[in-house]
């Protein structure tokens, strides 16, 4: 039989040549995710003919494009509008969905699994399938070409997914806790805002980060619901900006910049706030 003494060398190279491969395989798989921002960047840094070239690196880095786009263009406005509309949505979706969530994992006991699937199957529905409907539903209410109408269909649209999140995340937080304050006197209000939220946290800044990065990217619904360009969001803008008149030279740069602009703050978001969605994520996955 091997001795101890030749396994060992072997099983440790073994481990060694593993984890050189899976550290190559992430490494390419990062690369082939970094590198069309990268290109972004680096197109909206370029000017003239650099743009067309097919070096990674621009010739001389300049911020033309971008002051262009602050400057002569309504990036400022459509800015604005997705700002507003995306955190009126994430905070109408949250609160609607930390009350139906908590009464769910508290108040619900039949069919608790059986709702909890069936809220996550109404989420796998693509949104292009509601946009029949919210049209003339948003024609009959009013709510057509409207800032408002919007927030209430994007807040419609990430209820399910926030829900889903947010029971699994109240599942973790032991009953008892509930249980003990009621002992005290403590009202089912009290215990909820004062006890419950503050603990939920992570779950609550979860959801409210994928509301808000769903409604600032969100394309079709903005597009067919939203007619003029004082209601646009930044998507319809960019969509807006890329169509030019027949014989006209793209500026390529100018849009690239604009997807820049357009990027950073959702980027922002998600890195300052990364550890709260690892958590939450984590603990909805163990228990949904």
């Amino acid at each position: 039989m091997p001795s101890n003494n030749l396994i060992t060398p072997v099983a440790r190279m073994g481990k060694i040549i593993k984890t050189t491969i899976l550290s190559l395989l992430t490494a390419l798989f990062l690369i082939l995710a970094i590198f069309p921002i990268l290109w972004l960047i680096s197109t909206s840094l370029r000017t003239g003919l650099d743009v067309y070239s097919p070096s990674l690196l621009p010739a001389k880095i300049s911020f033309e494009s971008y002051e262009f786009v602050i400057h002569h263009s309504p990036f400022f406005q459509w800015f604005i509008n997705s700002v507003l509309i995306s955190i009126s949505a994430m905070f109408l979706s949250v609160i609607v969905a930390s009350l139906a969530a908590y009464s769910m994992s508290r108040f619900v006991t039949k069919w608790k699994q059986t709702l909890s699937k069936s809220i996550l199957f109404a989420y796998m529905f693509p949104p292009i399938l509601l946009v029949l409907p919210l049209f003339m539903l948003f024609v009959e209410l009013g709510l057509l070409d409207r800032k408002l109408g919007l927030i209430f269909a994007y807040s419609m649209s990430n209820l399910p997914f926030a829900m889903w999140l947010l029971a699994a995340y109240f599942e973790t937080i032991p009953k008892e806790i509930d249980e003990a304050a009621k002992i005290d006197g403590a009202g089912n209000n009290y215990i909820f805002w004062r006890m419950i939220i503050p603990m939920a946290a992570p779950g609550l800044a979860t959801s409210a980060i994928f509301v808000f990065i769903n409604a600032w990217n969100e394309f079709v619904l903005a597009l067919t619901l939203i007619n003029s360009d004082a209601n646009k969001t930044l998507p319809i803008g960019l969509y807006a900006q890329m169509g030019g008149k027949a014989g006209e030279l793209v500026l390529w740069n100018n849009r690239m910049a604009t997807s820049a602009l357009v990027i950073l703050p959702m980027l922002l978001v998600f890195l300052s706030l990364n550890k709260y969605i690892t958590k939450g994520l984590t603990a909805g996955a163990l228990k949904g």
